[in-house]
């Protein structure tokens, strides 16, 4: 089979056993880091029962990999689903660099990408950092978040992330400056259900 066929293959099994493109992505992010490395590919395809050799699975990947960084994440996941192009802000994405230093446009990333493989809204998303529901991010709440999905991030690119995302300076995250870092490409994927399946009820 080419790079093609197996794509258009575990495209066509994922959405036979997915109901959206979120419950999609969760079942190839084994590793649940919020985004699609080779080893996740590799065991996915090895449930469809196909075994590839490291070359023919790169293949595959680079069908998703817009970026070419090696990985892929779920805005790029979501292109290849839909049958959308690729758009210029996915093609010059950060690099995803798992285990390498951290810097803060990739916490950044790494944020959004757990995030939209987390959640199904920005609100939930807020929601799902604001554990105390107090209203706001504080700043030992979004460090928790990063622990949690084993994404590296320093005291300093913690306050450089605050600091950025804190437009009012006061210390803290409300849900309107979350919503507004958070919004990427990806938002235009929401609510979108996998072909062949019906959306579920509100």
């Amino acid at each position: 089979m080419s790079a093609d066929q197996i794509a258009s293959f575990m495209k066509m099994k994922l959405e036979q056993r997915s109901k959206n493109l979120r419950e999609a992505f969760r079942k190839l992010d084994k590793s649940n880091t919020g985004f699609l490395s080779p080893d996740d590919f590799e065991e996915t395809l090895r449930t469809f029962n196909l075994r590839l050799t490291r070359a023919s699975l790169q293949a595959v990947i680079a069908k998703y990999d817009a970026n070419g960084d090696g990985f892929v994440s779920y805005g790029e996941f979501c292109a290849v689903m839909t049958g959308a192009k690729p758009t210029a802000a996915l093609k010059k994405a950060p690099a995803i660099t798992p285990g390498g230093a951290s810097a803060v446009a990739q916490a950044e990333e790494n944020l959004r990408r757990v995030m939209y493989a987390a959640t199904s809204s920005l609100t939930q998303a807020f929601l799902h950092i604001n554990r105390n529901r107090n209203g706001f991010v504080m700043p030992q709440e979004l460090a928790q978040i990063f622990k949690e999905h084993n994404l590296p991030l320093s005291d300093a690119d913690l306050k450089a992330i605050l600091k950025d995302y804190d437009t009012n300076k006061d210390g803290k995250i409300n849900l309107y400056e979350l919503v507004k870092a958070l919004q990427t490409d990806v938002k235009r994927f929401e609510g979108h259900a996998a072909r062949g399946q019906k959306r579920p009820r509100a």
